[in-house]
């Protein structure tokens, strides 16, 4: 019912927009990458077009799990800050003076990049026994290890304090990295004396 009151109250403002020369508008979208940056910006610009008329505009946006901060308006165009990944509704309210006449909705998607970690079978290894590491990254479909292999795991066996970073790849071309630091100790070194 609230669905139907929905498409009965948008098909009401589109009749509504028609007879005071308004055309229904529709939205365009202008982002540079579809991946979403954990540690950067999202930003996109949403345009709207097709509407006929003196009119103003309101506007917002939505993901999954949060609300989308309008950083700037200029003219039909509106620019957003994407707070979260996933797929998110954009709504712009269009006025003819203080009545709204339509409601044009649209919706971008910004893909969740992979979340990378890696484990390790040895925090530390002894020199100058040569002992290995066993590094694994989990989290995406793909990986590729700074100075190293491709794969999820990398064996290693640092004669020093080393850090290592791999970048790992989900389906959609997203990426993420991670790095551990294997710690390097000296062997012990045991002597056996025998008195008598």
């Amino acid at each position: 019912k609230k669905n139907m009151k929905k498409q009965l109250l948008i098909l009401a403002m589109s009749v509504l927009g028609a007879s005071i020369g308004l055309a229904q508008p529709t939205l365009s979208f202008q982002i540079n990458n579809v991946c979403f940056n954990n540690s950067g910006t999202n930003i996109f610009t949403v345009t709207v077009s097709n509407n006929t008329g003196p009119s103003t505009y309101s506007w917002s946006s939505q993901g999954p799990n949060c609300n989308d901060s309008l950083i700037n308006v200029s003219g039909l165009s509106a620019e957003f800050q994407m707070n979260c990944c996933g797929m998110h509704t954009v709504t712009c309210q269009v006025y003819s003076g203080s009545t709204l006449c339509c409601v044009a909705t649209a919706t971008v998607i910004k893909i969740c990049p992979p979340s990378v970690n890696i484990t390790a079978s040895n925090a530390w290894v002894c020199v100058p026994t040569n002992s290995s590491s066993t590094l694994t990254a989990t989290g995406a479909q793909s990986y590729t290890w700074i100075n190293g292999p491709n794969g999820s795991q990398n064996v290693v066996t640092p004669t020093a304090l080393t850090c290592y970073t791999v970048i790992g790849q989900n389906a959609a071309g997203c990426t993420d990295q991670s790095q551990i630091c294997i710690g390097v100790a000296q062997s012990p070194n045991v002597t056996i004396s025998s008195s008598g």
